[in-house]
């Protein structure tokens, strides 16, 4: 997976494979323990991204009031 911003929208990608495996597995139980395991992996990891676009966005907030309060 893989976070961009562009302008004022972030953006995630992840490969067909990771796609595939949340589909496949987030709307049932996870047949074996390692596929729970991967599925509560990826859950961790999209929210730490949702953390980091979230934190990117307060910073450029602050950063354009810093900004505007110096005109």
């Amino acid at each position: 997976m893989r976070l961009t911003k562009h302008r004022d929208t972030f953006m995630l990608t992840m490969s067909a494979e990771d796609l595939i495996f949340l589909v496949n597995n987030l709307g049932s139980d996870p047949v074996s323990m390692e596929d729970q395991l991967k599925v509560v992996d990826t859950l961790k990891e999209l929210t730490w991204y949702q953390q980091e676009a979230y934190a990117y966005d307060q910073y450029l907030t602050e950063q354009e009031r810093i900004m505007d309060s110096k005109l």
